[in-house]
């Protein structure tokens, strides 16, 4: 990529009109969004790695999940008991689909199943019913 120092120049003044470009303030320089034929080929060989499930990507986030639901299985807010017990219900339910749909071959689907159940850990824990501080497995205040 081609990569132009505007230090103490009109950025504007410096846009090549033939190729789209950026101005990145935090570092002063021109960016072009040409890229060449060896970035192409990086950034359609990282696209193709992002739009698969892999089952290595399956069994990481059945264990992120699967850990979650431990956690806040022991950490429920007093006072909260019934919203907790609904909450738990719901993940367990969508972690049993997505066991399913594993088993089925159909990845795309357990990788969703697991994504809903995860997400109600989450809403539980915004919401205040659970009591747990680890934002690498919930979306923490």
């Amino acid at each position: 990529m081609k990569i132009r120092k505007t230090i103490g120049r009109n950025p504007l003044k410096d846009v090549v009109r033939k190729a789209p470009c950026f101005w990145d303030a935090p570092k002063l320089k021109l960016v072009s969004l040409r890229p060449n034929s060896k970035e192409l080929d990086l950034i359609s060989d990282i696209t193709k790695m992002q739009d698969k499930i892999t089952e290595e990507k399956l069994y990481k986030y059945f264990g992120l999940t699967e850990k979650a639901l431990g956690e806040v299985k022991r950490k429920i807010i007093k006072g909260k008991e019934r919203e907790a017990l609904e909450i738990i219900e719901m993940t367990e339910n969508y972690l049993s689909d997505a066991h399913h749909f594993r088993k089925q071959g159909e990845w795309v689907d357990a990788f969703a199943a697991l994504n809903y159940a995860h997400g109600w850990i989450d809403s539980g824990v915004r919401l205040g019913v659970f009591d747990v501080k680890d934002n690498k497995l919930f979306t923490v205040k």
